[in-house]
């Protein structure tokens, strides 16, 4: 359902002197080609917790291979979000992946588009590019949390197109709301400096649980029982923001 008002702004959610230590390690992180381990969008430990059976063995190798958050105000303030959001819409949710940082550079820009489900010709697809091959699913996103890390640039304002909102921002904010075709977004073009900000997404053990149904079941079947489903079931193509 539309409603401006489940696009939620908190002033202030980061103290500065945590926006300033995370933009160090971002702009590390950017320039050293070893360490990337906070730039993937594969599911953690706690994500996994709530997996089953084979699924749940993935997304802990994927845990190991690119590694958890060690950065200790990521955690912090991982959790702390969660906490929020959680009370607020009056269920628990927890991050698909941890935070991703994230970099618009003077002249970019991002055009409008959703985290989960897709608009096309006035209809709605709500498990848009889903499959039972993902270790992390897109599909599964229910409210997208983005903290801005700086405030020093022009322009790179998140808007909300259907519903003429556009939001300034300013350090340590936290801008959080759902994730699917209902609030499409985009990033207005930043014309001077750059921008940072973490971004991560967050979903219920429910669908995590639903999503370990379907891949072990997946995985069990041969192929003449596999071309009962979609046609996009079949490749093993990348969830969209991987490769």
């Amino acid at each position: 359902m539309f409603d401006i008002n489940n696009i939620k702004i908190i002033n202030n959610f980061m103290e500065v002197q945590d926006c300033n230590d995370l933009i160090s390690a971002c702009v590390d992180s950017a320039n050293n080609s070893d360490n990337i381990w906070w730039y993937q969008k594969f599911p953690g430990t706690e994500y996994a917790s709530h997996a089953t059976g084979i699924y749940a063995q993935k997304c802990l190798e994927q845990t190991i291979n690119y590694h958890d958050n060690k950065n200790l105000l990521l955690k912090k303030y991982m959790d702390k979000l969660c906490d929020l959001i959680s009370y607020d819409i009056g269920k628990t949710l927890v991050p698909i992946f941890h935070f991703n940082r994230h970099e618009v550079k003077d002249g970019g820009e991002t055009p409008v588009h959703t985290d989960a489900g897709s608009k096309s010709q006035g209809t709605t697809d709500y498990l848009s590019e889903y499959s039972p091959n993902h270790i992390y699913e897109p599909c599964l996103s229910e409210y997208t949390a983005i903290i801005y890390l700086n405030d020093d640039y022009v322009g790179g304002n998140l808007y909300f197109p259907d519903y003429d909102l556009e939001i300034k921002h300013s350090r340590g904010q936290l801008v959080y709301f759902p994730a699917g075709s209902e609030y499409s977004h985009g990033v207005k073009k930043v014309t001077e400096a750059n921008r940072w900000n973490l971004v991560t997404h967050l979903t219920s053990p429910t669908l995590i649980h639903m999503h370990s149904i379907i891949y072990n079941m997946w995985g069990t079947m041969n192929s003449e029982q596999r071309k009962q489903f979609p046609e996009s079931w079949q490749s093993g193509y990348l969830a969209r923001g991987i490769g």
